[in-house]
């Protein structure tokens, strides 16, 4: 019996891995540890800066930087993904498909809206920094117009992704999702460099290449994309890992979901990096008080 089971899974390998990902108990181990963290750390985390957000809409608030509300809408999105972890990893524990079902589509709009967020945050910070003559030329009401426009997009796109989560059920879009990551990462490279080199490049009144003071916004804003950029770098990784075993149907099975859920876990740091850079500019994380002050 046990041969036969074999041999079914490895017939229905190719297009059930997630599936059969649901059987292996490292598998479950790993993803019910990653939900733990999502719900424990991440969850928390996201409530905390949309309560700090709500608490700066006060009129006696100063206007919200782009930056800041591009990081409201990351955490909003996160919270679904939360919802959706949690679900799915309910369904997965009581074997119940329309759990798992609403897990995937709960998890959908995080696929893409992170992504894109995360890009529309550099892209942000690269024309403040290498156009700031432009930039700053542009009316406030403008801008504010822009970025609502453009979430509002990244928000219909993102939902858009359920059709996709849909289709390809039970397996994850990871070629749509893939291929999207190489875009964002490929501009983002872009605005690194454009932000480097607008950061050492001498400003007027200053000697060729020796900038003594480099301003501390463009550096903020070179740390920050910086930061972005890794951060998806490591969850595109994650997605290769995912890429790379669906043509190793040689290998255990329980190897193979091990390595799944690994690097959904490579996706953590794209998840955290725009709510800790807020805390930190915010003034709410004690080591970067600490640094701060003895600097």
């Amino acid at each position: 019996m046990a041969d036969n089971s074999s041999e079914v899974s490895l017939s229905n390998y190719s297009s059930s891995l997630y599936e059969l990902c649901q059987l292996s108990v490292g598998s479950t181990v790993l993803f019910g540890l990653y939900t733990a963290f999502v719900i424990v750390i991440l969850g928390p985390l996201c409530a905390l800066i949309l309560i700090l957000g709500f608490q700066r809409l006060s009129p006696a608030a100063t206007a919200m930087s782009n930056t800041d509300f591009f990081t409201y809408n990351v955490v909003a999105v996160e919270l679904l993904g939360v919802l959706g972890a949690a679900v799915y990893t309910i369904g997965n524990l009581f074997t119940g498909e329309p759990a798992l079902m609403l897990g995937v589509v709960l998890s959908a709009p995080p696929m893409f809206g992170l992504v894109l967020l995360h890009l529309l945050t550099c892209l942000e910070r690269h024309l403040a920094v290498v156009h700031p003559i432009a930039y700053m030329h542009v009316r406030d009401a403008v801008r504010v117009r822009i970025r609502n426009f453009s979430s509002v997009v990244v928000w219909l796109f993102s939902f858009g992704g359920l059709g996709v989560a849909w289709q390809y059920y039970p397996d994850y879009p990871v070629v749509p999702m893939f291929s999207l990551l190489c875009v964002a990462i490929f501009v983002m490279l872009l605005c690194c460099v454009s932000v480097l080199r607008a950061l050492v490049r001498p400003g007027p009144g200053q000697e060729g290449g020796k900038q003594q003071n480099v301003d501390q916004s463009k550096k903020r804003a070179f740390q920050m994309v910086v930061a972005i950029t890794g951060a998806l770098i490591l969850r595109s990784v994650g997605l290769l890992f995912w890429l790379g075993v669906v043509d190793l149907e040689t290998f255990d099975t329980n190897i193979l979901c091990i390595f799944v859920d690994l690097g959904i876990w490579l996706t953590v740091p794209s998840s955290l990096v725009l709510p800790l850079l807020f805390l930190r500019r915010a003034g709410k994380l004690t080591c970067s008080n600490q640094t701060n002050e003895s600097g």
